[in-house]
């Protein structure tokens, strides 16, 4: 049986691939988070591989699932959320990973993920990406804050009861992450009834990363942002790490 029947047969697990939030056949919470962050940042490319890893249950567990999960998201953040990279021309090379993977070319996470790791952004590259990078998404650009901005809370964040805020919309690159930060969802509808509501929301946020941008609320300048992205270069390297 070639790949493709084979993933066809797969394809009652595809749902909880896609939506691991909504209906799943995983238990392990890792896995699903994994899951849930990659469909936040719109990356489909992994599908073939990770049906594969399924299929070979004598092989993998949810764990080593839970581990090829996280080096396929810390591809994604290099290569396409921050580097800005075409998506279409990795397909091919994911395709390729699990043709081996189906066909015993590689038979463990340290070689799939070596193989990931081969298709990524240099640490040098992705670290000049993160000084300038821009992320337009709100989906995408909650997850990249809660890693870098918020990296003493993160735990305390649940992904799906944030919103993300610019702290000056009259700057050259509004997009720009290091001009953003998150409120509770509670907290965005107190912020949205004035100016003053969002100066005030912001100094008594729940999140003490939050708190502390208050006096940068309208007022943050391109340098303001720079310097923000520039503390974030090197840990980035360092979370979504080759």
């Amino acid at each position: 049986m070639n790949l493709l029947k084979k993933l066809a047969e797969l394809s009652d697990f595809y749902v909880s691939i896609s939506d691991p939030r909504k209906e799943s056949i995983f238990s392990d919470q890792v896995v699903i988070r994994n899951l849930y962050v990659l469909n936040l940042l719109g990356a489909k490319t992994f599908y073939p591989l990770i049906l594969v890893m399924i299929d070979r249950d004598d092989t993998f567990n949810e764990h080593d699932i839970g581990v090829v999960l996280f080096k396929v998201i810390s591809f994604t953040v290099r290569n396409f959320t921050i580097g800005g990279l075409v998506a279409n021309q990795y397909e091919k090379s994911f395709a390729t990973i699990a043709n081996n993977l189906y066909r015993g070319s590689i038979n463990t996470v340290a070689e799939i993920n070596h193989a990931i790791s081969e298709q990524m952004t240099s640490d040098r590259q992705f670290a000049n990406d993160i000084l300038t990078a821009s992320v337009k998404t709100e989906r995408a650009a909650k997850y990249i804050l809660s890693e870098l901005a918020y990296s003493n809370e993160v735990e305390d964040i649940d992904l799906n009861d944030v919103k993300v805020l610019e702290l000056n919309a009259n700057v050259e690159d509004s997009d720009r992450i290091g001009n953003k930060f998150l409120l509770t969802k509670e907290e965005n509808r107190k912020a949205k009834r004035s100016l003053r509501a969002k100066a005030d929301t912001v100094a008594h946020a729940k999140f003490a990363e939050t708190r502390s941008l208050a006096e940068k609320v309208n007022t943050i300048d391109s340098d303001g942002i720079d310097a923000r992205q520039a503390a974030w270069a090197q840990m980035a390297v360092t979370v979504w790490a080759r």
